[in-house]
Protein backbone atom coordinates (compact mmCIF):
# COMPACT_ATOMS: atom_id res chain seq x y z
CA UNK A 1 0.00 0.00 0.00
CA UNK A 2 1.87 3.29 -0.81
CA UNK A 3 0.97 4.76 2.82
CA UNK A 4 2.49 1.69 4.36
CA UNK A 5 5.64 2.10 1.76
CA UNK A 6 5.62 6.06 2.54
CA UNK A 7 5.58 5.69 6.15
CA UNK A 8 9.01 2.93 6.06
CA UNK A 9 11.05 4.28 3.40
CA UNK A 10 10.05 7.82 3.43
CA UNK A 11 8.58 8.72 0.04
CA UNK A 12 6.07 7.50 -2.83
CA UNK A 13 6.39 4.38 -4.71
CA UNK A 14 6.97 4.98 -8.31
CA UNK A 15 4.07 3.66 -10.66
CA UNK A 16 6.21 0.24 -11.27
CA UNK A 17 7.08 -0.68 -7.78
CA UNK A 18 3.40 -1.62 -5.77
CA UNK A 19 3.22 -4.33 -9.03
CA UNK A 20 6.76 -5.39 -8.21
CA UNK A 21 5.97 -5.80 -4.70
CA UNK A 22 2.56 -7.81 -5.42
CA UNK A 23 3.94 -10.13 -8.02
CA UNK A 24 7.15 -10.90 -5.55
CA UNK A 25 4.86 -11.57 -2.71
CA UNK A 26 2.30 -13.74 -4.65
CA UNK A 27 5.24 -15.52 -6.10
CA UNK A 28 7.58 -15.99 -2.58
CA UNK A 29 4.19 -17.22 -0.93
CA UNK A 30 3.87 -19.96 -3.72
CA UNK A 31 7.44 -21.00 -3.21
CA UNK A 32 6.80 -21.46 0.59
CA UNK A 33 3.70 -23.25 0.07
CA UNK A 34 5.64 -25.79 -2.56
CA UNK A 35 8.57 -25.94 -0.10
CA UNK A 36 6.59 -27.11 2.60
CA UNK A 37 4.85 -29.58 0.69
CA UNK A 38 7.85 -30.91 -0.89
CA UNK A 39 9.48 -31.21 2.98
CA UNK A 40 6.74 -32.54 4.37
CA UNK A 41 3.85 -34.05 2.18
CA UNK A 42 0.36 -33.34 1.01
CA UNK A 43 -1.03 -34.26 4.32
CA UNK A 44 1.41 -32.23 6.95
CA UNK A 45 2.87 -29.21 4.56
CA UNK A 46 0.00 -27.08 4.59
CA UNK A 47 -0.48 -27.59 7.98
CA UNK A 48 2.96 -26.59 8.58
CA UNK A 49 2.72 -24.10 6.15
CA UNK A 50 0.17 -22.02 7.89
CA UNK A 51 1.47 -22.03 11.49
CA UNK A 52 4.71 -20.97 10.05
CA UNK A 53 2.74 -18.04 8.19
CA UNK A 54 1.10 -17.02 11.60
CA UNK A 55 4.68 -16.94 13.42
CA UNK A 56 6.24 -14.89 10.79
CA UNK A 57 3.06 -12.46 10.69
CA UNK A 58 3.30 -11.98 14.44
CA UNK A 59 7.30 -11.61 14.47
CA UNK A 60 6.50 -8.66 11.27
CA UNK A 61 3.68 -7.05 13.60
CA UNK A 62 5.74 -7.04 16.84
CA UNK A 63 8.85 -5.39 14.87
CA UNK A 64 6.74 -2.80 13.58
CA UNK A 65 5.49 -2.23 16.13
CA UNK A 66 8.85 -1.88 17.84
CA UNK A 67 10.07 0.28 15.20
CA UNK A 68 7.53 2.89 15.51
CA UNK A 69 8.84 3.34 19.29
CA UNK A 70 12.38 2.87 18.25
CA UNK A 71 11.67 6.26 16.03
CA UNK A 72 10.37 8.25 19.07
CA UNK A 73 13.46 7.87 20.93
Amino acid sequence: MPKHYHDQVGKQPSGVTPLAFRIAGWLLTVISLASAIAIQGRAIGPILWLGLLTVAAQVVALILTCRVRWRQI
